[in-house]
């Protein structure tokens, strides 16, 4: 192994020495006297803390690795000692202890006799026998303190460059700018570190009592930040580093970011359109196609599963087997990419199977799935409808129909026939083709734009005050009129009227997300058969059945003792939701419960999952009666 030693009196050099771990300290202190050209009895080793000694305290030879764990490239302190001044040590030494062992000649030896008599002597001779003595002390004492009073002042010793005249640049006691040790240098008050006058653009040495180098200076003393502003960092370090100037953008910081809301105006396995979402409504990131339930995976491009089927998808460039013509296009499906390593996007490397969303894009088809031959449909408009959108990234390939920016929804389409087939790559590809069927122009036409600018569709961002107000929302006459046949909730419909809103679907999400809940907080989203109570706040009948206090969630005012009972439903409620939502599920209230079998504990904090889970069985059924009837 090698161990680097530095010997500081001697040299700044380190040099390095190629040893076993079993060497002796001995034989190593005998190879670095060598390398130094010095006697070794004058070599005093230093590591890890402590003196190497050639033997341990049994006798025995000491050991490098062994008995003081010294390895690879461990760095050793060297002290070297001049020959005349460890004799001269040596010498004050045996000189100090021959002392302490005899007494100084001529001074006589006191009798026994002169002893005892001393002893029995007055108090007088022996209180001048302590003053004298006390004299003597302050009299040794006095030149110590005059000695240590003399001492010369020390010099600074620089640890890089050790004080050596030869060396003409140090980058600790030399200039931090030009790293030269000449002329008479200023010291900064923060770092300490030396600066000529003339590499800080002085012609004069400051009058100021304080001087900080241009590293430390603060050139916003006077500055006040207000609100909303940051500090000015454009003359810092980290302005100029490589990460500050780079010009790559990474996604404004939601490449990884999460999301903020869900949707909550239709379930997860929802079929179709989504309501107050039209055909050229676009998105800066997918994960924003994500909160508005377009498209929930943020990352994948199939959106279902192999029990449900597909419901919606995203056109981006991903495959090389793609074709796209608008109207119709061709889809590959997923899997048979090499995703080692971490990789988001990887070549072909085996076969697609027609498993999971493969599975999940052939049962939307009107035709019995085949996983051998694929299968084509009748009648394609028979088949399932699934929302498409497509990314700005398919410009790669199709320009003609990617959207300039973002993520775009372009409608719904519907499988016409899919099939296996070897793709350029050399492998077994699955391949769809899908065929728009929305009453709906598409975004690309003239007609479709003309409808985007009336509607004022505008691109929606993570921040939401940068999101462009182009056209007042207004909630149509029909749901108006709803709205005040619902007498019991006036307070909350006159709220809704007097805010603003510049999407459908904005508005909608904000009715089902935040007006229109179950006031107990601990049922789903959105509410099944509400009731409003007579303080005027809303909740559920779950909710109100399962709670024994007879007491408002909100204002803990005393409720009737029927409340929680069908006939306390507010059917004008649900009229106005089901006018504003098509997609909302009314469920049949069941049964009320014995008042035996009623619980005794207020209702848990923890959300119940029960009414929604009824839901989405049965949001299920329906699909799977639909698919069922289509073939």
């Amino acid at each position: 192994m090698r161990i680097l030693f530095h010997c500081p009196r001697l040299s700044s050099e380190k040099y390095t020495v190629v040893v076993s771990k079993s060497e002796d300290v001995e034989s190593f202190r005998h190879s670095v006297a060598k390398k130094l050209q010095v006697d070794p009895t004058t070599v005093r080793l230093f590591a890890l803390g402590k003196m190497l000694m050639d033997k341990c305290s049994d006798g025995k030879p000491a050991k490098l690795f062994l008995t003081y764990g010294i390895k690879e490239n461990t760095l050793v302190l060297v002290q070297a000692v001049d020959k005349t001044q460890k004799e001269q040590v040596e010498a004050e030494d045996a000189d100090v202890s021959v002392k302490e062992e005899s007494p100084a000649v001529g001074t006589p030896t006191p009798e026994p006799s002169s002893v005892a008599s001393s002893s029995s002597s007055s108090t007088p001779a022996l209180s001048t026998i302590e003053t004298s003595a006390s004299l003597d002390i302050n009299e040794e004492s006095a030149p110590t303190k005059e000695k240590s009073a003399e001492e010369p002042f020390k010099p600074y010793q620089c640890k890089t460059c050790h004080n050596d005249e030869n060396v003409q640049e140090c980058s600790e006691c030399g200039c931090s700018k030009c790293f030269k040790k000449t002329g008479d240098p200023l010291i900064c008050d923060q770092c300490d570190m030396y600066w000529h006058l003339e590499c800080v653009g002085l012609t004069s040495v400051p009058e100021e009592q304080y001087w900080y180098c241009p590293m430390c200076v603060n050139t916003d003393g006077e500055v006040v930040i207000s609100s909303g502003k940051a500090v000015d960092m454009s003359s810092s370090k980290k302005s100029k580093s490589r990460g500050a100037i780079t010009k790559k953008t990474w996604g404004g910081g939601s490449s990884c970011s999460g999301r903020n809301s869900e949707c909550v105006i239709v379930p997860k396995e929802h079929v179709g359109a989504i309501p107050g979402i039209y055909c050229g409504q676009t998105w800066l990131y997918r994960m924003n196609t994500s909160e508005w339930g377009v498209h929930r995976p943020p990352v994948g491009g199939i959106a279902g599963s192999s029990t449900t089927g597909a419901v919606s998808i995203v056109l981006s460039a991903g495959y090389e087997d793609d074709t796209d013509h608008g109207d119709e296009f061709y889809y590959t499906g997923s899997g048979g990419r090499d995703l080692s390593n971490n990789k988001r996007l990887g070549g072909h490397a085996t076969d697609q199977e027609l498993t999971r969303f493969n599975l999940s894009l052939a049962k939307t088809c009107a035709a019995k799935v085949d996983d051998k031959k694929g299968a084509e449909a009748t009648d394609w408009k028979k088949s399932r409808p699934i929302r498409v959108c497509r990314t700005f990234a398919l410009a790669k390939h199709h320009p003609k129909y990617a959207p300039e920016e973002g993520v775009r929804y372009d409608g719904l389409y519907k499988i016409v026939k899919y099939w296996p087939q070897k793709g350029k790559s050399g492998f077994k590809i699955w391949r769809f083709l899908m065929r728009r069927d929305d009453p709906e122009p598409a975004p690309w036409t003239t007609e479709g734009k003309e409808l985007i600018q009336k509607r004022g569709l505008r691109m929606i961002m993570q921040d939401s005050e940068k999101n462009a107000q182009l056209v007042q929302y207004k909630i149509p006459k029909k749901t108006l009129d709803l709205m005040d046949a619902d007498e019991q909730d006036k307070r909350v419909w006159d709220d809704v009227k007097s805010q603003v809103f510049w999407s459908e679907y904005e508005f909608l999400h904000y009715i089902f997300s935040e007006v229109i809940v179950c006031s107990s907080g601990a049922c789903n989203i959105p509410i099944c058969n509400p009731i409003t109570t007579p303080c005027g706040h809303i909740c559920c009948l779950n909710c109100l059945r399962r709670d024994s206090s007879n007491t408002c969630f909100n204002c803990r005012t005393k409720l009737p003792d029927d409340i929680a009972s069908k006939e306390h439903i507010n059917q004008k409620l649900i009229d106005v939701l089901k006018s504003l939502n098509s997609a909302y599920v009314v469920l049949k209230p069941t049964s009320a419960s014995s008042p035996s079998s009623k619980t005794q504990k207020t209702i848990p904090a923890k959300r119940s999952s029960s009414s929604r889970q009824s839901a989405q069985k049965a949001s299920r059924r329906m699909l799977l009666n639909d698919v069922e009837n289509s073939i």
